[in-house]
């Protein structure tokens, strides 16, 4: 039991002195073109694509999202939930022959009662090839649970740069 605690504080030094070079943002508002067909919880979800430069130890997201209250005429920051994907190339498994593509759930800010984080560290895992941050494809889907469209920004924190997808589709 000594040993895991003393691995929890260990990563968390670590955490603390990564030098994040790069700040990455995208920002928009939900709209038919951003709509995921994978639904979290059922809820209207979106899904942003982007790329890892080069390898990374680790990444820091932040997400926001606001609507403008028609009442006061303000921006209102509401909730938001949302999960990181990595694309996993499946095509030499042939396990599918339609689809060449999955994506792995490599974090997410939210736990099973739903509580929620403002932002999520997510580092690579050099025994686990899923885990591991490198040049890869990896998605965002997120979702508040509103009918409406809403303003939304992400924050990648990064020592390398960030590629966001444009019209990125994987073959299914």
């Amino acid at each position: 039991m000594i040993y895991f605690s003393g691995l929890v504080i260990m990563q968390c030094k670590t955490l603390d002195t990564i030098d994040y070079k790069n700040e990455n943002i995208y920002t928009g508002v939900t709209s038919k073109e951003l709509e995921s067909k994978e639904k979290i919880d059922n809820g209207r979800t979106f899904e942003v694509f982007f790329s890892i430069e080069t390898e990374e130890k680790c990444l820091k997201f932040i997400l926001s999202s606001s609507i403008i209250d028609t009442i006061f005429k303000k921006q209102r920051f509401i909730g938001i939930f949302y999960i990181v994907e990595k694309a996993v190339d499946i095509s030499q498994f042939k396990a599918s022959q339609s689809k060449q593509f999955i994506f792995s759930e490599v974090g997410k800010n939210f736990d099973y009662n739903w509580n929620t984080k403002d932002e999520i560290t997510i580092c690579t895992s050099m025994n686990d090839p899923i885990q591991k941050l490198d040049k890869s494809i990896y998605r965002i889907r997120f979702t508040v649970f509103q009918k409406e469209d809403y303003n939304f920004r992400i924050k990648i924190l990064s020592e390398n740069k960030i590629f966001f997808l444009n019209n990125f589709s994987i073959v299914e």
